[in-house]
């Protein structure tokens, strides 16, 4: 790396062939100045894809707002649709660019769910670790088969 950065024989001594503490103390400094410039500008990269991303979620927040209004106000109007059309006795319309029918389907409507038999019932249990509770117990000295605290260390750029 000295070489690329310029260490050459005027940075050797022609008589006693020694470095040149001096010389070479500056390129050393250089490469210390490029090394922090460079932690200093993937840091800003960082910080700034950091950036991007939080405006893209909010972004994403945005539209996922405006798309349920839009999903609510067609659910709406397709409800108004289907009463207008069909309280009038027209089970049918069709235009050059629309077509309207209707189509018969059943629905299930469970009024009180603690009635029903277990046969009706689907049960759903999920397994996961308390992470908060394996902590505190490993913490305090405890020992938990299939688990271990981690110390790691997390960069932080502010």
């Amino acid at each position: 790396v000295l070489l690329d950065q310029g260490f050459n024989e005027s940075c050797i001594d022609p008589e006693t062939g020694e470095i040149l503490e001096e010389k070479a103390q500056e390129l050393l400094n250089g490469l210390q100045e490029q090394k922090t410039a460079k932690v200093e500008n993937i840091a800003l990269y960082i910080k700034n894809m950091n950036s991007e991303a939080d405006a893209i979620k909010q972004e994403e927040q945005r539209l996922a707002e405006r798309r349920k209004a839009k999903e609510k106000k067609a659910e709406w109007m397709k409800q108004y649709l289907s009463t207008s059309l069909y309280g009038s006795g027209m089970d049918k319309f069709e235009s050059a660019r629309v077509s309207i029918g209707f189509r018969k389907s059943e629905t299930v409507i469970v009024e009180d769910e603690d009635q029903l038999s277990d046969q009706y019932v689907t049960i759903e249990t999920k397994r996961s670790p308390n992470k908060k509770a394996i902590k505190t117990a490993l913490k305090s000295g405890i020992a938990v088969s299939g688990a271990r605290l981690q110390e790691n260390q997390n960069i932080q750029i502010k």
